[in-house]
């Protein structure tokens, strides 16, 4: 800060030593009262609130005096923030809010900021949401009718009203037999088809159900022949907790896999475009992951820009759960560069931690969130990890945030990245006698890429250096190649090297053969050197 006394003036403004004087002695007595008015103002940090949404970083909202619990979000591309979830009213419905950038209702959404539908005559239930390019909301979740729930499409004009020119009424409804279906998860194919995932029961057994739809809500029959495809991985129940597609069109799913229900696992599975399942994928066309044994489920799932599978969910007993993130390459095996087998977990309390969301950015960093229960309460948890699976400590307290919205349960079932980092959650918070909507949102600067290097050095048959030769390195996961020379001691660098990713590096020489003839590296650490020995050409061909 730049005080009024600490202007330049010229000296000649001061025309008598007795004036200069007076001054000096102003400005001690000035300075001597700074650290009473003048408190030095603490930066935002990685995992802070942003007080610029709703002055503290945070809102709730009410629809109905009773339970109202926000299950999805979804920014759109002008910055407002849609949240989706179920509203209590007599029976459960469809709820959804829109949010302007600054936390405050969008009146222009349904004229309140609110829009309430019921989808049947019972309990319903919105889980996942879905923008089209076109700005139209689609909504997702289940329907309850006499003989069980089913799969339930609800698609929102910008304005938040119904899309009639969607299956008639703005509502598509499936049912897959006389047991309960829901869909627990949305996926827009770059066609404008509508993929959902979630689970189909037969009897009391609950198997992994799929269904495509096309643009004007009916069901897709090129899709498994009738829009509709099941999978059976246990004798128990298989819920698909997350759907993501792949740029050929592949989609992948991941959830809880179980023979019981003290006894579940992680699963990720992967159908061709046509819901067929894709058998060259992991095991027969899904891998199996287990944590404890216990219960182990995963709730969300993110393609990383390097194909590999990344899902986040729990696992523990029914009463003490941690949060759990495993890594898949992309064939559907464990990434045993995450965290040296593929899988970690958080202790963040000792109760019930589990995480429901995750996103990963460009360079690897990992966020997850979900609740904590700290024995009196539960609250919105954030934990930040870095591509290696480590804690991210330079997020929160040492990677990890943990938030109270109001006084009681708070709940984060959903997270979303802004187009400037920020991070925005949503979920439920319990205001003392019913749940509202929460969001809230936080800090989060562009995170330091996790970059490495590869670095060797060539020599010929005696330890010489070799001068000039060219090194090519190539990305197996993005593609990305690069050349250098080795210099005039015989080094060559390449330097800011995505962590995580498989490199080939190889020396090209007429003159030169080169022992070995290329190297295949894993980059898990900031450095890593590879050297090569050349043997003159021509030797070679005399000794022949």
């Amino acid at each position: 800060m730049l005080l009024e006394t600490e202007r330049n003036f010229p000296l000649s403004f001061y025309s008598a030593p007795f004036v200069r004087r007076v001054i000096a002695t102003l400005l001690i007595l000035i300075l001597a009262t700074l650290p009473l008015w003048n408190s030095p103002i603490i930066a935002a940090a990685p995992g802070d609130f942003d007080t610029t949404f709703d002055t503290d970083g945070k809102t709730t909202t009410d629809f109905s005096g009773i339970d109202d619990i926000a299950y999805a979000l979804a920014i759109q591309t002008n910055g407002k923030i849609i949240l989706a979830g179920k509203t209590l009213n007599s029976t459960d419905d469809f709820g959804v809010v829109r949010y302007n950038t600054n936390g405050s209702l969008d009146t222009s959404f349904d004229t309140d900021g609110k829009a309430t539908t019921a989808v049947g005559t019972g309990f319903d239930l919105a889980n996942s949401i879905v923008i089209q390019t076109d700005g139209k909301i689609v909504v997702g979740g289940f329907m309850s009718t006499l003989n069980g729930d089913n799969f339930a499409l609800v698609r929102y004009n910008t304005d938040g009203s119904l899309d009639t020119s969607f299956d008639g009424d703005g509502k598509a409804i499936t049912d897959f037999s006389n047991g309960d279906d829901a869909i627990l998860s949305l996926a827009l194919q770059t066609d404008g088809k509508i993929v959902a995932a979630g689970f189909a029961s037969t009897g009391l057994k609950a198997n992994v159900g799929l269904a495509r739809y096309n643009t004007d809500g009916s069901l897709d029959t090129s899709f498994d022949t009738d829009g509709k495809a099941t999978l059976s991985i246990s004798s128990g129940n298989d819920v698909a907790g997350d759907i993501v597609l792949q740029t050929n069109g592949q989609i992948v799913v991941a959830g809880v896999t179980g023979n019981n229900p003290v006894d579940t696992d992680v699963f990720i599975a992967r159908f061709n475009s046509t819901g067929l399942l894709d058998t060259g994928y992991g095991a027969g066309g899904r891998t199996v992951t287990d944590f404890s044994s216990s219960t182990d489920g995963a709730n969300a799932l993110v393609i990383q820009l390097d194909g590999k599978a990344l899902v986040a969910g729990y696992t523990g007993s029914t009463l003490n759960q941690d949060f759990a993130l495993a890594r898949y390459d992309i064939n559907g095996n464990p990434d045993t560069t995450f965290n040296g087998t593929g899988k970690l977990t958080t202790v963040l309390g000792g109760g019930l931690d589990v995480a429901e969301d995750v996103f990963v950015f460009g360079n690897g960093v990992i966020v997850t969130v979900g609740r904590t229960d700290n024995g009196s309460h539960t609250d919105f948890a954030i934990v930040e990890y870095l591509q290696s699976g480590a804690l991210n400590t330079s997020f929160g307290m040492g990677g990890i945030v943990k938030s109270q919205i109001g006084s009681f349960d708070d709940r984060a079932n959903a997270l979303a990245v802004q187009s400037d980092n920020l991070l925005v959650v949503a979920g439920g918070s319990f205001n003392g006698s019913a749940f509202d909507f929460a969001v809230a949102r936080y800090i989060q600067f562009a995170p330091t890429a996790a970059v490495g290097k590869i670095s060797g050095h060539i020599s010929d048959q005696f330890g010489n250096a070799v001068v000039g030769i060219k090194v090519t390195i190539s990305n197996l996961n993005t593609g990305d190649s690069f050349e250098t020379q080795t210099n005039m001691k015989g080094y060559y660098v390449f330097e800011n090297l995505p962590l995580g990713n498989d490199y080939v590096v190889q020396p090209l020489s007429k003159k030169y053969n080169f022992s070995p003839s290329s190297g295949l590296l894993s980059l898990s650490d900031e450095k890593t050197e590879f050297n090569f020995v050349g043997t003159p050409a021509d030797m070679i061909q005399k000794i022949r």
